[in-house]
């Protein structure tokens, strides 16, 4: 939500959940996402280019901390950073932040403010994480920005209020489950009473995949190419499609039977909850499971719960 001050100072407001899979952005009506998939070009790679011209910098790369990058690209998914570390988030924040910035259309030479959201495994690290984000300095262009940081999870609760009108005196929980991270918070009369997160999101049914893949095929995979291939549920080697159709389904089922047993002490909040709300993108394999009359969803997209959210709220 922008607030009448922010209106009157011109100010653009860019909600950004930058996510351990996929940055997903929202500002006014209009929203997207990409891979947080992060490559540094190759600074001895030929350039050619069709049309000519100078290509010293295309427009896929980006100039930042004196390194070029891809990001969020095909290319970039080749050889990617490995995404699973908070320090990853920090460091390169700025860089996706930027990327976030251009493909909202938002002009960098106005005041632009950042409402944001970091997994509860990390919210220690909020203040660090809004001072990267508060100066951007990519392409040679800076950009200060002013930041607000809110807890993921508690934003998908907000989304789930902002969109059903519920009660907010009731006893709710929200799980938010994630790429990296499954954020699980308590929450009784607008409050959070209990909370907690582990790195047990989406990443492990990727990893059991790509062990898989590669005993099987004798290929290096890295975490961003199997996810999509989790997501096509088929592989394409030497020209020959797979489907993979059933071995995911094995993993689906292997993740969740242990499910909120990675989570500790939750089972007495998941039962005296008036609603067990689940969110972000694994709520998608949630769908078709048997769950208790309690248990609901935010609103689709899922994965776009903690941005909604963090646009609903009012600091």
């Amino acid at each position: 939500m922008i607030t009448k001050n922010e209106q009157e100072n011109d100010c653009q407001v860019i909600c950004i959940d930058p996510g351990f899979g996929d940055c997903k952005w929202w500002t006014g009506d209009k929203f997207g996402k990409f891979s947080t998939s992060i490559k540094r070009a190759d600074a001895n790679a030929l350039k050619f280019d069709v049309k000519g011209g100078d290509i010293s910098l295309n427009t896929n790369e980006y100039l930042f901390n004196g390194s070029k990058w891809y990001v969020g690209n095909t290319i970039a998914e080749m050889g990617a950073l490995s995404t699973r570390d908070y320090s990853f988030i920090e460091k390169f924040a700025p860089l996706i932040t930027y990327k976030a910035i251009i493909d909202a259309g938002l002009d960098i030479k106005k005041p632009i403010k950042i409402k944001t959201c970091l997994s509860i495994m990390n919210y220690e690290h909020k203040d660090e994480f809004a001072k990267a984000m508060s100066t951007i300095n990519v392409n040679n262009n800076v950009i200060n920005c002013e930041v607000d940081v809110i807890a993921q999870g508690f934003a998908s609760f907000i989304d789930y209020l902002s969109s059903t009108g519920a009660d907010v005196n009731g006893i709710y929980t929200i799980t938010n489950i994630g790429f990296n991270t499954i954020d699980f918070c308590a929450i009784s009369g607008g409050q959070v009473v209990y909370s907690t997160a582990n790195p047990n999101g989406l990443n492990e049914m990727v990893k059991a995949l790509r062990q898989s893949l590669e005993h099987k095929f004798k290929i290096h995979f890295n975490e961003q190419e199997v996810k999509q291939i989790f997501l096509d549920k088929q592989i394409t080697i030497s020209g020959k499609t797979i489907s993979l159709v059933e071995e995911i389904q094995d993993i689906k089922i292997n993740y969740f039977d242990t499910f909120f047993y990675s989570l500790p002490d939750v089972k007495d909040y998941l039962r005296k909850a008036t609603k067990n709300i689940f969110a972000g993108g694994g709520a998608y394999y949630l769908e078709d499971a048997v769950l208790d009359d309690s248990m609901t969803f935010v609103q689709k997209p899922y994965e776009y719960s903690d941005v909604r959210g963090v646009n609903a709220y009012e600091q």
